[in-house]
């Protein structure tokens, strides 16, 4: 009897990492559920047997950020990254992003060119599209950095080189087309806004496109074609005052005054206090009243 009270505490005793692995797959189960919380106490619980593990401290932050804690995220995936010992590219790609979102600019600019330097080819290979899209990630940072500081040429070509890794991805692709209008390639922009127009059927086109091509035109000084797309997103968006105000103006620069002066009107009759539609309102009577003059 004796001998198997011996043996006995021994055979009970708790596999720790084993059962921090079980938690942590539990926990990424609750994440994918989107149980949160639940989530959350799982990979406490985890860490609590398993301090050291990288991917647990990885999981664990991510899932602190979903749920509103987003400065002890930073600081958890900070210690993931230093237990890591080494430049993990998941783990600095979070971070940059995060830290980016938080408005750490150049905590975010260090962790997106510390990941750009540590991901080979094969982490960010044809075969990985989920590596490829978080790595581009990393490049649309520099470049938002770069255009922040006015550095335009230098954001023009990360943007290059995050697009070369996701060349389907609408949200880069009008990142874009607002960088190039804003360095007056207005010519460049088009034919970035056509590309995302052909990534979906043209009756679904986002608002942005639509908005982003009437833009081009208008710095074209190509005005008709403008009208026609102010008007498409004035139809298809009416609860946006911002699409009677281009129209109008648009119009007006087509020489189109009465036409301009009936939707500044129901701009005005949407947003009577709204300083550009009132500002649109006098233009438009300015221009009516030189249309009488003559």
């Amino acid at each position: 009897m004796s001998g198997c009270n011996l043996i006995r505490p021994r055979a009970q005793k708790i596999d720790k990492v084993g059962e921090s692995r079980d938690l942590l797959r539990e926990g990424v189960l609750l994440q994918e559920h989107g149980d949160y919380s639940q989530a959350e106490n799982r990979l406490a619980e985890a860490i609590a047997l398993n301090e050291k593990d990288v991917e647990i401290r990885r999981s664990y932050a991510e899932t602190l950020w979903r749920t509103g804690k987003k400065q002890e995220s930073i600081e958890q995936l900070s210690e993931a990254l230093t237990l890591a010992g080494k430049p993990d590219t998941r783990i600095l790609l979070s971070l940059s992003e995060k830290c980016y979102d938080l408005g750490y600019i150049d905590e975010a600019l260090a962790c997106a060119e510390k990941a750009i330097d540590s991901a080979d080819a094969q982490w960010a290979s044809p075969e990985s599209p989920e590596n490829r899209s978080l790595l581009s990630w990393a490049w649309v940072i520099r470049a938002r950095v770069h255009w922040r500081n006015k550095e335009l040429y230098a954001a023009l070509n990360d943007y290059h080189k995050a697009i070369s890794l996701c060349p389907k991805n609408p949200d880069l692709l009008s990142e874009l087309a607002t960088l190039q209008m804003e360095m007056e390639k207005p010519e460049l922009a088009l034919a970035t806004w056509h590309s995302v127009s052909r990534l979906g059927p043209l009756d679904q086109e986002p608002q942005q496109v639509v908005f982003g091509r009437g833009e081009v035109y208008m710095a074209m000084r190509q005005y008709h074609l403008a009208c026609d797309q102010f008007e498409l997103a004035n139809k298809r968006w009416p609860e946006d005052i911002r699409t009677y105000c281009r129209l109008a103006e648009a119009q007006l620069a087509c020489g189109r005054t009465k036409e301009a002066a009936t939707i500044a009107q129901r701009a005005m009759t949407i947003a009577p206090q709204n300083p550009v539609c009132l500002a649109l309102h006098e233009q438009v009577q300015i221009a009516l009243g030189q249309q009488q003059i003559r």
